[in-house]
């Protein structure tokens, strides 16, 4: 073999050049050396997006760091407690705008689907059911995946912006889409304000009628809900929604009335109108009154209430 230095006659074996000394670098060195290289530059580029990560959190950034090597380790749960408060104000505060767009469209589906599928409301209650479940669903999901969210947040958008930019720009960029904003806090709330509950308001509520009737009250009785006169006055009550009829919504009312003499079948019908204004017809052991028959029987109730 020739030396690569001086080109003269030298053995394979030859670690040193007999006629210029120059030391022989064997093929297995040589691709040592080389996996070093790659070695240095993967762990320059790993190196480098950490330190993306931490220009995109900014001053946040260890805190994030620890929570982030809890995720890997416990299947993305970590305790959040910003998040748990303030769950979309949060995530308003670290510009995870997209996120905040996809539950407000979530929650639109929701109200949509309920009034599609004929769901009542109840009126008495500040927030149904449903809406109770998937607040406390939201809530817990806030608690303890928040910081999931995030760092899968915050990796997507650092891997986007490597691509597209570099130096300077890639750090001006980093600071600008990432880090807190204030503004951001407001513009969470506008995304919610404009993309649900303005167009919510444009979708009609199936209020429970039942429920309507039971609160409301008698001209003749003020104050006193009709669930609670009827409670009071007669047996064995039970309510039932029947439907609509002719643009209204029929309720029955159907109990036991009892006098000195006998007890009596009695069924209440109450017709509820867009208004809610409310009709009703009456059955005494199944024969309706007349009108004059109906304020008697209800001058009776209204004094037995009171006694």
């Amino acid at each position: 073999m020739k030396c690569p230095n001086c080109e003269q006659e030298m053995k394979e074996d030859d670690e040193v050049c007999p006629h210029c000394q120059q030391e022989i670098q064997t093929e297995k060195e040589h691709t040592e050396s080389d996996e070093e290289v790659l070695d240095d530059n993967a762990s320059d580029t790993e190196s480098s997006f950490e330190e993306d990560v931490a220009l995109f959190v900014g001053d946040n950034y260890p805190y994030y760091q620890k929570k982030w090597e809890k995720v890997k380790k416990k299947n993305g749960i970590t305790f959040n407690v910003a998040g748990f408060f303030l769950s979309f104000l949060w995530l308003g505060y670290r510009k995870m705008y997209k996120i905040i767009l996809f539950f407000a469209l979530g929650f639109l589906a929701v109200d949509l689907l309920l009034y599609i599928f004929g769901y009542q409301y109840d009126p008495n209650e500040f927030m149904s059911p449903i809406d109770r479940g998937i607040s406390i669903g939201i809530t817990i999901t806030f608690l303890f995946y928040a910081n999931m969210l995030y760092k899968s947040h915050t990796e997507k958008s650092v891997k986007l912006i490597r691509r597209a930019s570099s130096g300077e720009e890639k750090k001006a960029l980093l600071k600008e889409k990432g880090g807190t904003s204030w503004l951001g806090v407001l513009f969470s709330v506008l995304i919610l304000v404009g993309v649900y509950l303005i167009p919510t308001m444009l979708i009609p509520m199936n209020m429970d009628e039942t429920e309507i009737v039971k609160q409301s009250d008698f001209y003749d009785l003020p104050g006193v809900p009709v669930e609670e006169l009827f409670d009071e006055t007669f047996e064995s009550g039970e309510w039932e929604y029947e439907g609509e009829e002719d643009g209204e919504d029929v309720v029955t009312y159907t109990g036991e009335f009892a006098d000195e003499y006998d007890v009596h079948d009695v069924i209440i019908t109450f017709y509820a109108d867009e208004t809610d204004d409310l009709d009703l017809t009456i059955e005494y052991d199944d024969e309706f009154l007349y009108l004059e028959e109906v304020d008697e029987f209800l001058e009776e109730v209204f004094d037995r209430y009171e006694e």
